[in-house]
């Protein structure tokens, strides 16, 4: 629910810079520029794009980028050694 919250809050900011000063009433977790409907095809497109790249990263390759990603969120060395 926080990660959603922030991003409720992200996204307004994000859609007052394209123009629009007010949410509707039941706005879209994610909606388009025009803050309509977001089609399924486009994030069929998003993954199929990620697919095509990450074809060439072994499994190993996915436990670096974790231990990346943890290290970006605040962890410290022993808190990823652990986890």
């Amino acid at each position: 629910m926080i990660i959603l919250q922030k991003w409720r809050i992200q996204q307004k900011s994000d859609l007052k810079k394209l123009g629009y000063t007010k949410l509707k009433e039941k706005q879209f977790v994610f909606s388009n520029t025009k803050n309509k409907f977001l089609q399924p095809s486009k994030t069929t497109r998003w993954l199929n794009h990620i697919k095509d790249k990450i074809k060439k990263i072994i499994t190993h390759g996915f436990r670096h980028t974790h231990c990346s990603l943890l290290f970006e969120a605040g962890a410290s060395i022993k808190e990823v050694q652990i986890g």
